[in-house]
C-alpha cells in the first residue's frame, strides 16, 4: 500500500494555498497512492485574517473533491470550514465524496484557536479502502488518550494533519513515534512546517526535511495485526482502567 504525505507551508491566501495543494496533489496522484494526507488548514492557514470568509466543508474542499472523483485514492485533508460555526476539521474524501469529518476537539490554547473555532465533541474512525483510519489534528498528538481510544476501537492508521511549529519539531518527532509504538499502528502525519512523517508500529520512521515536498512510503496494514497478535500489549489496558490510585 502506497502512502503520500503532502508538505507545504500555508500562506494568508486561500487562492494561493489551494493552488499549491492542488498542484502537489496532482503530482502525488501520478504515483498511484492508496492514501494521501495533506496538512492542517491547508486552505487558509491559521492566521485569523485568512479565514474570515470561509465557506462550508464541501465548498472549501471542492477542488480536492473534484480531483478524487475518478480515483480510488483515499484523501485526508485538514480544512478550516463552517459547520454550525467555524471549525478546524480533518476530512476524509473518496471518489468525489466527503465520507468522514472530524472537528478538532482540543484547540490549541496559546493562539487564537479557542477564540475563533468551535471544538468538536467526538472522535472518528472511518473504514476506507486504505484501512481503518482514525483522525487527530496537530496539538492533539500531545494527548496519548486520543490515539489510544482510536487504537482500541480498531484504527490501523492514525492520520494527523498538522501545523506543528518549527521551534518544537523535536517534540513533534518524538510524539509521533510514541503514538505509533504504544498503539501498534501506523501514523501518517502531514506537517506544514517540516518533518512530515510515516511511522510504522515498531516506530521506524520515514521523515521529510523542510520545505515543500511529497513524502512517499510503502506500508503493509497486515503488520498492525501481526504485531498486535504477537505482542498483545493493548489487551492489558483494561487492567489499568479498573485500578484505584493511592495518594500518600
Amino acid at each position: 500500500m502506497r502512502v503520500c504525505v503532502i508538505q507545504f507551508e500555508t500562506k494568508n491566501s486561500r487562492e494561493e494555498n489551494v493552488k499549491k495543494a492542488v498542484g502537489m496533489l496532482e503530482k502525488a496522484l501520478q504515483l498511484d497512492p492508496d492514501l494521501v494526507v495533506l496538512p492542517e488548514a491547508f486552505n487558509t492557514g491559521l492566521q485569523e485574517k485568512s479565514y474570515t470568509n470561509t465557506g462550508g466543508i464541501e465548498e472549501e474542499l471542492s477542488e480536492i473533491i473534484e480531483l478524487s472523483e475518478e480515483r480510488d485514492t483515499v484523501l485526508v485533508a485538514g480544512v478550516i470550514a463552517k459547520s454550525e460555526g467555524l471549525r478546524n476539521i480533518a476530512a476524509i474524501i473518496h471518489r468525489g465524496n466527503v465520507i468522514a469529518t472530524y472537528a478538532k476537539v482540543l484547540l490549541f490554547p496559546l493562539t487564537s484557536e479557542r477564540r475563533n473555532f468551535l471544538p468538536g465533541n467526538e472522535l472518528v474512525i472511518c473504514s476506507t479502502p486504505a484501512g481503518k483510519i482514525g483522525l487527530a489534528i496537530c496539538y492533539e498528538i500531545r494527548f496519548p488518550e486520543i490515539a489510544r481510544k482510536l487504537a482500541l476501537l480498531g484504527a490501523e492508521i492514525l492520520a494527523i494533519p498538522s501545523q506543528f511549529p518549527r521551534k518544537r519539531l523535536d517534540h513533534w518527532e518524538n510524539l509521533v513515534k510514541a503514538r505509533a509504538i504504544e498503539n501498534q499502528l501506523f501514523v501518517v502525519a502531514a506537517n506544514s512546517f517540516g518533518r512530515s512523517m510515516v511511522v510504522d508500529p515498531w516506530g521506524r520512521a520515514s521523515i521529510a526535511g523542510e520545505g515543500d515536498c511529497i513524502l512517499v512510503e510503502e506500508i503493509e496494514l497486515e503488520e498492525v495485526w501481526k504485531i498486535r497478535e504477537n505482542y498483545p500489549f493493548l489487551k492489558d489496558v483494561s487492567v489499568l482502567n479498573s485500578l484505584n490510585v493511592r495518594i500518600l
